[in-house]
């Protein structure tokens, strides 16, 4: 890492630990201070032995073949007071180096970088601003924290993350959670060149029970410079429900649109419906997923040879807990494509199969 990147993240540091400790609030029993260390390391072998050792160019969570590597290490702080919060969480692996590969080399080390105040007394109304964990999906980079090893295809192609302004509202009874963003764009922290496009999101959260939770996620925005703007407008819904003791449901749904040129009433479209279903008992959990994604047009996936994207995948992986901070992962993954997509020797083929191994250690301290 240069010394001026260096600099710059030890300056976070230190912004994040003076905000901390000039906004102790009168009632410190409320105040918490959380750090976490999480390593996610990996080895995954893809049966059509891309030559780059790098798999498809639309995943970017466990991506290398044949090789063992970090997926993400992350050290983090979380700061909640009575009103006031703050994160800041620093990380390496590729994961960063190619879901960030678009942002300043400093920026690429950066998880979250946050801080929020809350605006109301009385109401559960806050105010965020910074680079913050997307309002967009049900699975996050943190591997841990989803029921399936690598991320559906659906999450790999959307927002992992956004930097702007969020005013959320939660409900006193917790049921609903609404928030409106503004963004500097689609997974960006800085802008793109010449964009001076506002950017919007919103967010809707109904979890009637501790059972089951409803989501409805929105995008609305341009991601290219002012003099190629073409609209975005994009919709993520999804279902968790935990179906009983041991088996969970989710459901998810991804649905988008992009004008086809600067002026026009023509749009382009992409569309993503997954499912995956889990079993858990005692240390034990297996998860099966499945999955369709279509970008004809190559909107969000990149295309090869100008064919359509248009793939259906397939997936099944077995978690074992190892004591209480440690996460042992086993997944096999199928994918086929329409036409031939898949790097291998002498070409392409429609069809991928790999398989990935894990072991996660998430050390959390209060």
């Amino acid at each position: 890492m240069k010394k001026t990147s260096f600099k710059i993240l030890a300056a976070l540091g230190c912004l994040l630990l003076s905000l901390i400790g000039t906004s102790q609030d009168t009632a410190t029993q409320t105040s918490t201070l959380e750090s976490r260390v999480y390593l996610d390391a990996y080895y995954s072998y893809d049966f059509a032995k891309p030559a780059s050792h790098l798999k498809a160019p639309f995943l970017y969570n466990h991506n290398r073949h044949n090789e063992v590597n970090v997926n993400l290490a992350l050290a983090s702080l979380t700061y909640k007071g009575k009103t006031t919060r703050a994160a800041l969480g620093l990380m390496t692996g590729t994961y960063a180096q190619y879901n960030l590969a678009a942002e300043p080399q400093v920026l690429q080390y950066v998880f979250e970088a946050n801080a929020g105040v809350k605006l109301s007394s009385d109401k559960n109304l806050w105010m965020d601003i910074g680079i913050m964990p997307s309002h967009i999906g049900f699975e996050s980079a943190i591997s841990k924290d989803c029921w399936t090893l690598t991320r559906s295809v659906l999450a790999e192609n959307s927002p992992y993350y956004e930097t702007g302004a969020r005013l959320s509202y939660t409900t006193k009874n917790e049921k609903w959670y609404a928030a409106a963003l503004l963004l500097n764009g689609w997974q960006r922290i800085t802008r793109v060149p010449g964009n001076n496009t506002p950017t919007f999101g919103t967010q809707l959260t109904y979890s009637p029970t501790d059972k089951l939770s409803l989501n409805w996620s929105t995008f609305i925005g341009n991601d290219k410079p002012d003099t190629a703007r073409q609209w975005r407008y994009f919709n993520n819904l999804y279902a968790v429900w935990q179906l009983n003791k041991n088996w969970g449901l989710t459901l998810g749904f991804d649905y988008g649109l992009e004008q086809k040129q600067r002026v026009s009433s023509s749009f382009n479209k992409w569309y993503s419906p997954v499912a995956i279903l889990r079993y858990e008992s005692n240390h034990w959990a297996v998860a099966a997923r499945a999955e369709y994604y279509s970008d004809k047009a190559g909107v969000i996936v990149p295309l090869v040879n100008t064919k359509p994207f248009q793939m259906q995948g397939y997936s099944i992986n077995v978690d074992r807990k190892i004591g209480g901070n440690a996460l042992w992962r086993m997944e096999w993954r199928m994918m086929h494509n329409s036409s031939p997509y898949f790097e291998q020797s002498g070409g392409f083929a429609s069809t991928n199969h790999f398989v990935t191994a894990s072991v996660v250690i998430d050390l959390v301290r209060k």
